[in-house]
């Protein structure tokens, strides 16, 4: 239950000093940044992929994922 609270802290104090900062920041800045976050993101979805021993649980997973994206257009709330 700890970890839970750290974690929501920490999303929450992150979430607000991107909202407060990021417009300051240069636009290349970001963009790095977000491509850092991106491939640290990759590698560890990759680890922990690897490390599992049922593939298909993964598999499903990122299909029921990427489908309920769609349906509930995520993307475009991200882009606005």
């Amino acid at each position: 239950m700890i970890g839970t609270l750290i974690n929501l802290a920490t999303v929450a104090v992150g979430g607000g000093l991107g909202t407060l900062l990021g417009g300051r920041l240069p636009e290349r800045l970001r963009t790095t940044v977000l491509h850092g976050i991106g491939l640290i993101t990759l590698t560890l979805g990759l680890h922990m992929t690897l490390d599992t021993h049922n593939i298909l649980v993964v598999l499903g997973s990122v299909l029921v994922g990427g489908m309920l994206g769609e349906w509930w257009r995520i993307d475009v709330g991200l882009e606005r």
